[in-house]
């Protein structure tokens, strides 16, 4: 056998090993897609739950058992979260307290649970509430007002971007 052919063969296997590569880099890109994929819409139906959680609360605590008529008796905003006697330990797993433990939309402000998907394992939810402008909901405000904003964010390790849910909660005078 000459050096030519050994240069030949040596060349053909630099060619084969880069296409493998290559392959390789593709198979691996289109599973990591995929469990991105995957992991935002599980990312997604967990945060909506946790909306719709929140949304079957009260406003605030001081119109559980009355009509507020002036947004001077709402929660303020440094004290959103949950009241005495309502607090729940970082990143709570199922059974979720939650749900007997908190009664007002702002009890949820700074709440963290775990929910574990029987696929993809553990994702991790935060849930942040503020009181916002009537005239534009994306501005945050220490003003005590009837506007109240849930964001809901979800993360997990196959997601490239954390899941952000918002929902506005208005509270309704009822006589």
């Amino acid at each position: 056998m000459g050096s030519n052919q050994i240069l030949l063969i040596v060349g053909a296997f630099a060619i084969l090993a880069s296409l493998q590569l290559s392959i390789n880099s593709s198979i691996i890109r289109s599973y990591t897609t995929t469990l991105d994929g995957e992991a935002t819409i599980d990312g997604m139906s967990i945060g909506q739950a946790m909306i719709d959680e929140i949304n079957t609360r009260i406003f605030d605590k001081m119109t559980k058992d009355s009509v507020v008529f002036w947004t001077t008796s709402l929660t303020p905003y440094n004290q959103l979260g949950p009241e005495a006697g309502e607090s729940i330990a970082a990143n709570e797993r199922q059974p979720f307290q939650s749900r007997n433990r908190y009664n007002d939309v702002d009890d949820y402000n700074r709440y963290t649970r775990i929910v574990t998907s029987p696929r993809l394992g553990d994702f991790y939810v935060k849930d942040s509430v503020y009181y916002v402008l009537a005239s534009n909901p994306n501005q945050y405000t220490a003003t005590k007002t009837w506007f109240k904003k849930v964001i809901v964010t979800v993360t997990h390790p196959n997601m490239l971007f954390p899941v952000e849910l918002q929902s506005l909660i208005v509270y309704r005078q009822y006589f």
